[in-house]
């Protein structure tokens, strides 16, 4: 818990340090911390988030709502509003630490030295800040003021594919799923999917492309929890998701599941489903059933339950759980072949035959390959040892493909952009020779993932990124050889 009032100078640089290497798509991202406000706040204890709404502004908002009877002029502008944003760094660190001075009264400002039309000033100290420069809160995006959207399944699509080298079909599933469960407005559970494959084809990667579009997109950040099962191979780890009961030991430790109270719009990645014990995985069922898990304390709104009906749950796991192999039998009774249609009207029910020429719904319609994948992949997680109650839940099965050669060159060549964003350099161009060897040293190894590409590109690279002076707004061509690399700035800025 952060008392503003003792945010020292090595805090507000480390936030600012924190903020400004955001890049261009991160523009948003908050950075939450527990604070406790003055006494004359109702609550005291909230969360405060701080982001950059634009590349060149810093922002403040609060969860939750609080209400302030002090005389504090920032913190009464920031109970109203919920928001504040400032217009430059020097600011944001004066306002600071003016709303850790709590009911600090700053002096009215003199009407002898305030020029005619300007804004009053907020002092502390020998500090002052222009109110007009902290009043624009409308540019922060908050949940409460962004208007809120349902991406369609064709942008969700779009957005995944682009994001995500080498997985088309998988990210078309999940943008056709993911979309179903947003267009609810009161949904009963959260949407659930088991992403299958061999390690380093994007399964991860494709659930934190999610977030990243649904938080853009939505007019609703979504949270990303990231948790490792291969570390809950014990009975008892499955406190560490629900919570230790009191006299524990782990009471202390925050659960993975409470950060759910924070944002009821999380996605939760849980990686390596196939390592986790089975007491573990049985503390999903009701979750992803009902969309409701016990709590170990009583929460801020005063119930003794998680809701997760907002949420995504992302799992993955190594397994190949594809299978062309078609169902050898129907379970239970069957539609006949002949039915055409089956209508409900009211407490009727009408039934009409088709011509035994017409044809059924065609086996290749997304729907239908959605559901003929699922259910052959749940018959496969249940034959590797998964209880059969626990593979029953999970609404939707995406087996991730090993990744084709050209997929392979495009994300080496994405991973080149990355690499040279770690070291300021904006790369726009990479030449055939460097490409080419590149590619022959990363497939000479045999490697099983594309994130040994990594270690290779830094081995060659990393030395002429490192020697290059970083020229602000302006992209950089990679010239000459593997051996020779050189770095080219362009006349043209980015």
């Amino acid at each position: 818990m952060i008392d503003l009032s003792i945010f020292k100078d090595a805090d507000l640089t480390n936030l600012k340090s924190d903020l400004d290497t955001l890049d261009n798509e991160l523009i948003g991202t908050t950075y939450d911390y527990e604070c406790r406000l003055t006494e004359s706040c109702s609550p005291r204890e909230l969360l405060l988030k701080f982001c950059k709404p634009t590349p060149f502004t810093y922002g403040i908002f609060t969860e939750p709502h609080f209400a302030y009877s002090g005389r504090n002029q920032l913190i009464k502008i920031l109970s109203d509003a919920h928001a504040l944003n400032f217009d430059c760094w020097n600011t944001f660190e004066r306002g600071l630490r003016l709303l850790g001075e709590g009911d600090y009264v700053p002096p009215a400002p003199s009407l002898n030295t305030q020029p005619a039309g300007q804004a009053p000033e907020l002092k502390t100290g020998e500090e002052s800040i222009d109110i007009a420069s902290i009043t624009d809160w409308n540019a922060i995006s908050t949940p409460e003021q962004s208007e809120s959207k349902t991406p369609s399944f064709e942008l969700l699509k779009e957005r995944l594919q682009k994001m995500v080298i080498g997985q088309d079909d998988s990210s078309e599933a999940i943008a056709y799923v993911v979309a179903q469960h947003l267009a609810k407005k009161n949904p009963t559970k959260p949407v659930s999917i088991l992403a299958s494959g061999s390690p380093g084809v994007g399964k991860s990667e494709t659930a934190k492309a999610l977030a990243k579009i649904l938080s853009q997109d939505c007019g609703q950040e979504y949270a990303v929890s990231w948790t490792d099962l291969n570390n809950f191979t014990e009975a008892f780890s499955v406190y560490r998701l629900i919570g230790a009961p009191a006299g524990y030991v782990g009471y202390e430790d925050e659960a993975v599941f409470e950060v759910v109270e924070r944002n009821p719009y999380t996605i939760f990645i849980f990686d390596e489903l196939d390592k986790a014990h089975p007491e573990v995985l049985k503390t999903f069922m009701a979750i992803l059933d009902e969309g409701r898990c016990a709590s170990r304390k009583t929460l801020s709104d005063g119930s003794r339950e998680f809701d997760f009906k907002h949420c995504i749950f992302f799992f993955t796991s190594n397994y190949d759980l594809s299978s062309n192999q078609p169902a050898k039998r129907k379970i239970g009774f069957a539609v006949s072949d002949d039915v055409e249609d089956i209508c409900l009207k009211e407490n009727e029910i009408s039934v009409s035959y088709r011509d035994k020429q017409n044809h059924s719904v065609s086996d290749t319609s997304l729907p239908m390959r959605i559901y003929r994948n699922n259910e052959s992949a749940r018959r496969a997680f249940v034959g590797v040892g998964v209880l059969r109650e626990i593979a029953s839940r999970f609404q939707c099965f995406v087996n991730f493909k090993p990744l084709s050669d050209e997929a392979k060159i495009r994300i080496l060549a994405k991973q080149i952009i990355e690499m040279g964003f770690e070291y300021s350099h904006a790369i726009s161009y990479v030449s055939p020779s460097i490409m080419q060897g590149l590619i022959d040293a990363a497939m000479s190894g045999d490697s099983l993932t594309v994130r040994s590409f990594k270690s290779v590109i830094e081995g060659y690279l990393a030395p002429v990124f490192a020697r290059t002076e970083v020229m602000d707004n302006r992209t950089y061509r990679l010239e000459g050889s593997l051996e020779e690399p050189q770095m080219i700035a362009e006349n043209h800025a980015r």
